[in-house]
């Protein structure tokens, strides 16, 4: 978990959800900002990031080792937002809270402990003969790890 050999850290270890599914809902940041606590191992401990977007969106992330984080999502917008349960990136349900309406709860009924759909969606591309998925193609990936490393950079994080 803090082996800067081993790619060690709560950015690489947790801070790629929050960054995917930032990624997800408002794509390529034009601005990307980030701070973190450093261990004595080189490592990053909590990790605090921002990103901004010439739409005038942000996306207020965090990921850390020393503190038992909520693990919930909120995306808010003009006409209500969306709150994700705990762990967001796999959740049960999820609140729809729209201006002027009761809040809605949607159950989410899932399968497995979140991973099942990318085994099965690797199988579907082999079974087809595709070599990336049309899901989440090559392109999305290489971004995330992009947004990754400029976070690392600023932050003073090197896996050498």
């Amino acid at each position: 978990m803090r082996a800067p050999e081993l790619g060690g850290g709560a950015l690489l270890d947790l801070g790629v959800y929050p960054v995917s599914f930032a990624h997800l809902i408002l794509g390529m940041p034009e601005h990307v900002r980030a701070w973190a606590k450093i261990g004595p191992e080189g490592t990053d401990e909590n990790t605090g990031i921002i990103f901004g977007y010439d739409s005038g969106a942000l996306a207020a992330l965090t990921s850390g080792m020393l503190g038992q984080t909520a693990l919930g999502a909120t995306v808010s917008g003009t006409k209500g937002r969306i709150v994700l349960e705990p762990p967001f990136f796999r959740p049960d349900r999820f609140t729809l809270d729209r201006d002027g309406a009761e809040p809605e709860v949607v159950e989410v009924p899932r399968t497995g402990l979140g991973y099942l759909h990318e085994a099965a969606e690797v199988q579907r591309c082999l079974r087809e003969g595709l070599t990336e998925s049309p899901l989440v193609p090559h392109a999305v990936t290489i971004q995330v790890m992009d947004l990754l490393d400029q976070i690392r950079d600023q932050i003073g994080v090197s896996y050498k």
